[in-house]
Order: C-alpha cells, then sequence, then structure tokens
C-alpha cells in the first residue's frame, strides 16, 4: 500500500486536531493593530453597528431622547395601539437620523478632502433609510388620523330616519311622498324637466329643479 494511501485514510478527527492545533498557534502571533493609524481605523469599526442600535447609546443624553420622545408624543397625541407605535417609530427613526448625521459630520471633520468615500457613502445611506422611514411614519400617522376624525364625524351625524320595512315595503308617508313628486314631474310645464330625484336627511324623496 502506498504512503498517499495510507496518508488518505488517516482519520477525519485526527486531521481536524491538528487543523485546530495550527490555527491556534497562528492566532497567538495575532496581536491586532499595532500603529496608530491602525488603531485608529479599527476603532471605527463599530460605528456602523451604533447606526443600528434602536436605543439610546453611552455618551448620548437619555434625558434629551426622553424630553423629544414625550414633545412628540403630546403633539401628535395618538389614539390606540396603532398610532401610539407609529409614534415611537417617529422618535426611535429621528434620533437615527440625527445619530447618522452626527456621525456624517465627524467623519467630514476628520476628513475634510472626503478620501473616504465608501465611508461616508454609508453614513449617508443610513441617514437615508432612517429620514424615509420617519417620513412613512408620519404619512401614515396622519392618514388614521385624518380616517380617524373623518368617522367621529359620520358618528355624530344624526341616524337619517328608515321609511323602508324589512319586508320590502316603504312606510306611507315615503309612499305619499313618492306619488306627489312624480305627479309634479309629470304635470310640470313643457321643457321644464326635474334635475334629479334623490333622498333628503328626513329619508325621504326630494325632486331637484335645478335651473328653474
Amino acid at each position: 500500500m502506498s504512503e498517499l494511501q495510507l496518508e488518505d485514510q488517516t482519520p477525519d478527527s485526527a486531521r481536524d486536531d491538528a487543523r485546530a492545533e495550527t490555527n491556534r498557534a497562528n492566532s497567538s502571533h495575532s496581536t491586532g493593530p499595532r500603529t496608530e493609524d491602525g488603531k485608529a481605523r479599527s476603532s471605527q469599526n463599530a460605528f456602523k453597528h451604533g447606526l443600528c442600535v434602536p436605543r439610546v447609546l453611552p455618551g448620548e443624553d437619555a434625558a434629551e431622547f426622553e424630553a423629544f420622545r414625550q414633545l412628540q408624543f403630546d403633539e401628535q397625541a395618538p389614539s390606540g395601539a396603532t398610532e401610539t407605535m407609529l409614534v415611537e417609530d417617529l422618535v426611535l427613526n429621528y434620533w437615527l437620523l440625527n445619530r447618522a448625521r452626527a456621525a456624517e459630520a465627524r467623519a467630514l471633520a476628520a476628513d475634510p478632502e472626503m478620501a473616504d468615500m465608501k465611508r461616508l457613502t454609508l453614513l449617508r445611506r443610513y441617514a437615508c433609510t432612517y429620514e424615509r422611514a420617519y417620513l412613512k411614519a408620519l404619512d401614515v400617522l396622519r392618514k388614521l388620523r385624518r380616517e380617524r376624525k373623518a368617522q367621529q364625524e359620520e358618528d355624530r351625524k344624526p341616524a337619517r330616519a328608515s321609511h323602508y320595512a324589512p319586508d320590502g315595503f316603504v312606510s306611507k308617508a315615503f309612499h305619499d311622498c313618492a306619488i306627489g313628486i312624480m305627479l309634479d314631474a309629470a304635470l310640470a310645464p313643457e321643457g321644464k324637466r326635474p334635475f334629479s330625484i334623490h333622498i333628503d336627511e328626513e329619508g325621504m324623496p326630494e325632486i331637484d329643479w335645478r335651473g328653474y
């Protein structure tokens, strides 16, 4: 049997152990960035994670966040769970938007020539994402509030009287009114025709002689 054949028959566990030992030996020689420039770049590796964290970070003003949140709730006055959730989205996305803008400002101050365009582009993409999310939540919230207001106004309107019976017949008052309208239309002078016949606020038929 050849040496190659013997090597191929080495148990997988033995090869895995040897590979793991090699990796440990290699990792022991890695100490991370040593130069000041390398350390500075390495310290910025986590900036993208901070832009995605949906909470107040160390170094940010938690009191300012709570004050802004309360201001938004006072202004928007949400009603129900859905509107409350949308206001929370407004607060969070606006806070993240300001965080991205602040990071962009720091990047420009540190690199006036904008040499690191990749990083600057990423920061602007985050800012645009949070701005769109903020505007979308605001649009949906306003739509819900308009619908709620319209429904409230509709509920305040007096109920229209019903002249229809469950068996399909109408009340005598409705019947008499309809007959009168038909007679008026039939006996109208030549050239005079009703514009429309509709139901008024009392639930009774009404003729519209528009133009006469």
